[in-house]
Formats: structure tokens, C-alpha cells, sequence
């Protein structure tokens, strides 16, 4: 059974959002006067080069898609084999079963099983571009506080090696940018964050990503980020070091816990 998209720009490869965390509104990386940035947006995840240009161009998510409309890639049909997967993200046999049926919830189920497609492709992706495109599909879903994307994605990253070279760093960073689309899901984020801490090593390689982690802290809740990180001053696993920018992020929430 393939799954029919609505024609939105939301549902479009060309979109991204107009800004790094939640947002609603999505610019168009098909239009030319974006060309110079895409690096840095897609990449860095910095939109502060093109600021003024987002703030002109941009438009609602649920805005009618153009002539130049690309539909994400639906699920062309269900496999009994992905059942553990569904399980995973909160879909039995008896939701897939009611898709047929043609059950209100019908269309709330094929957003799960579109989810659970992109996590397969995201499983097997052999190339940096084809696993931040489905990132990037992941993300909208993410964008529009779909529970089961945002599930599917952290059970991704959960199931990923620890990273090897600084690259593997830089992808993980990409789908922690994704991760935090909406922020109602930050304290499930903080937890999944300090699990991952505790098998990726600090060296060289792996810097980046700690960076990007304290960063999030940092943008967090003191009570959050002092409940969060406290297994992580509670473990020999860490240095002094890390225990103490640990304690230099909480303090730093702590300082602003009186205004």
C-alpha cells in the first residue's frame, strides 16, 4: 500500500526550516538566492549568514506546494520482518491491520508506518547525502511534534556505534539538530544524550559532539540539566575534566533561577 502525501511544502524534499529549533515556517532550497548558503544550513546549521533572507522568504509549513513540488518518499508496502521496528516506535500488527479497515485512526497509522520506512532507509543509507535527506524527512515530521518520528529517531541514535572519526561526531551533532525541531521533547533528549555520553569516549574525534551536547545543556532548564547530568558526576567513567564542565553548566542554569 503506498501512503498518498498531502501536496504541502512540508511534505517536500526542497524545504527546510526557517529556523535551527522549532519552527512555523520553511524556506525552499530550490530557490536560487539560497544556492550560496546551503552549506551552511545543511551542514552547519547555521542560518545567521542569510538571516535577512529567511526573514523574506519564508513561509508557512502548511503552505500549498508549486509546480517544482518533490513528495518525500512514501512506504510502498508492509512487512511482517519490520514488526520489532514498529514495536519500537509504538505500532502493533492490530494499527497496521486497521489501515485496511479504513479506522479514523487510519491516517494517524500510515504517518507511523511513512516513520518506520524512513528508519529502515536510515538503517541501510551507504552515503552521507542519502541518510541527512531522510534525516532532513525525519525532521519535518519531528518539526510538526510527531511522536513517532521523534521516537524512531532516538532509537537510531541509541542503536549507532560509537563514533570513530570526527565526521561520524559531525553526524551524530546533525541528528541531535533534528532531535530538537520542537522543544516538548527535551527532557526525553537530555536523558538519551547522557546514555550516549557514557559509551562515546572523549578524544579528538569525539569533541565536537561533546561541544554540541553541553550545548544543548546549556539551553536547558537548571532543574533539567542538574537532574540529567548528575549520573555523569556520580561515574568514575569520567574525567575531571568533564566533571567539571559538568558542574560549570549547572551553575551556570543556577544563575538565572532568581529572574
Amino acid at each position: 500500500m503506498k501512503e498518498e502525501l498531502e501536496r504541502c511544502c512540508c511534505n517536500c524534499n526542497n524545504s527546510f526550516p526557517a529556523e535551527p529549533v522549532s519552527s512555523d515556517y520553511l524556506i525552499c532550497l530550490n530557490d536560487p538566492e539560497f544556492v550560496p548558503f546551503i552549506d551552511d544550513l545543511l551542514e552547519k546549521d547555521d542560518f545567521s549568514f542569510c538571516e535577512e533572507l529567511i526573514r523574506r522568504k519564508r513561509f508557512p509549513v502548511e503552505q500549498e506546494a508549486c509546480s517544482n513540488f518533490d513528495p518525500v518518499e512514501p512506504l510502498d508496502e508492509f512487512s511482517e520482518s519490520h514488526v520489532d521496528i514498529f514495536r519500537s516506535i509504538g505500532l502493533t500488527l492490530k494499527d497496521a491491520d486497521s489501515i485496511e479497515g479504513g479506522t479514523s485512526d487510519a491516517k494517524e497509522v500510515n504517518s507511523k508506518i511513512l516513520i518506520e520506512e524512513y528508519f529502515q532507509s536510515l538503517c541501510k543509507a551507504d552515503s552521507l547525502r542519502k541518510r541527512e535527506r531522510i534525516l532532513k524527512n525525519l525532521g519535518f515530521f519531528i518539526l510538526n511534534r510527531n511522536k513517532a518520528a521523534f521516537d524512531a529517531l532516538c532509537l537510531y541514535l541509541r542503536q549507532l556505534p560509537a563514533p570513530q572519526t570526527s565526521e561520524e561526531s559531525h553526524y551524530r551533532s546533525d541528528i541531535l539538530t533534528n532531535l530538537t525541531f520542537t522543544l516538548e521533547y527535551n527532557s526525553e533528549i537530555a536523558h538519551l544524550l547522557v546514555q550516549d555520553l557514557f559509551k562515546v569516549p572523549s578524544n579528538n574525534q569525539t569533541r565536537s559532539w561533546y561541544t554540541d551536547v553541553w550545548k544543548f545543556f546549556e539551553r536547558c532548564s537548571h532543574e533539567l540539566t542538574a537532574e540529567a547530568l548528575q549520573p555523569i558526576l556520580n561515574s568514575p567513567k569520567f574525567s575531571y575534566r568533564i566533571k567539571q564542565r559538568v558542574k560549570a553548566i549547572i551553575n551556570f542554569g543556577n544563575r538565572y533561577q532568581d529572574f
